[in-house]
């Protein structure tokens, strides 16, 4: 994986459609998981709908219904069950957001079925909740798969997928409504944007750990001579994503960087050049120019999708097993 999947997230999601990047949530949940979605380079190589293949059919899988009736109750949590039907319902929609994703391999079933259950119970504890803002946002999500797919393609995926539109208008309110949930829950510290200056001096390429270490500390010791941060990133910091703006980041949450450099952004002093930082891509020479919490109106839509996407991810593996009671696939 990249550098600057980590370090420059916030730069980095402007380059793609929002689609992709507000919609594709569930298959980047899955590819921290199980690892079956693919990663953002090979997406980048092969498109996705309303990028790179913009024009070229867009081709839906059938999903396997067989055992998934509505007789069948495949998973009991706290006050509550999902039939068959139902999550074969929730499996085709996320085709329809997703058509590669696998979503007739068994483990992958295993962890939308998860997905499904942490919508009930969130919706749950968001009932008689304000949400103006979900609706807006499911509503903006609704233009924005209006941009991607037209009638035909919608009709067909409907025809495919055996989901209707309100299916999918219903499943994207419930995004909504979950995204609402942990938004409202942002910290201040998930919410501190900084503007940082850093040079990587990479491990993952043609140095060792030793030499990329002795480098980095003859930077920082040129640094603490006076030479110009912008003038040596340029030259000589190995993150594409920031190099050629002399290795500037602006206004970026914090909690989307690694929790090293994370640390670093936000405990230097501004203005301060710290000591090399050690991160598993490298040693950062960090230079923090601005630091403040935002707040939530501040956020631009990606980083909202982002950090809300986190903390559901962390909901996942620390919260949720605690409700479920049986799953039955």
């Amino acid at each position: 994986m990249h550098s600057t999947t980590h370090l420059n997230r916030g730069k980095r999601s402007r380059r793609y459609k929002p689609f992709r990047l507000r919609l594709g949530l569930v298959c980047l949940l899955l590819l921290l998981t199980v690892t079956a979605c693919g990663g953002q380079q090979e997406e980048a190589e092969n498109g996705s709908p309303g990028d790179e293949n913009e024009g070229l059919t867009i081709e839906f899988p059938e999903v396997d219904r067989e055992g998934l009736t509505e007789t069948q109750v495949v998973a009991k949590y706290e006050d509550g069950e999902i039939r068959g039907d139902e999550l074969a319902r929730y499996l085709a929609i996320q085709a329809f957001m997703q058509p590669r994703a696998p979503v007739n391999d068994p483990q992958v079933r295993e962890r939308f079925l998860q997905f499904l259950i942490a919508e009930r119970l969130i919706l749950e504890e968001m009932a008689g909740a304000d949400l103006d803002w979900a609706e807006a946002e499911a509503e903006q999500l609704w233009h924005e798969v209006q941009a991607v797919y037209d009638e035909e393609t919608l009709e067909r995926a409907y025809e495919t997928l055996d989901i209707s539109e309100e299916d999918v208008k219903q499943y994207l309110h419930n995004y909504a409504v979950m995204k609402q949930y942990f938004r409202e829950q942002l910290t201040e510290e998930e919410r501190t944007k900084a503007t940082v200056r850093h040079i990587l001096i990479s491990t993952m390429h043609d140095l060792s750990e030793e030499e990329a270490r002795q480098k980095a500390y003859d930077l920082y010791e040129q640094l603490e001579q006076g030479a110009d941060f912008a003038e040596l990133a340029r030259e000589h910091s190995q993150d594409p994503g920031s190099k050629e703006d002399g290795g500037l980041y602006e206004d970026v949450p914090v909690a989307m960087w690694v929790p090293e450099f994370k640390q670093a952004a936000l405990e230097q002093e501004i203005g301060e050049i710290g000591a090399p930082v050690q991160t598993d891509y490298g040693f950062h020479i960090i230079k923090v120019e601005k630091r403040y919490v935002a707040e939530l109106d501040e956020l631009e839509p990606d980083e909202i999708s982002q950090l809300t996407g986190q903390k559901f991810f962390q909901y996942l593996e620390e919260e949720l097993p605690q409700h479920i009671k049986h799953i039955n696939l």
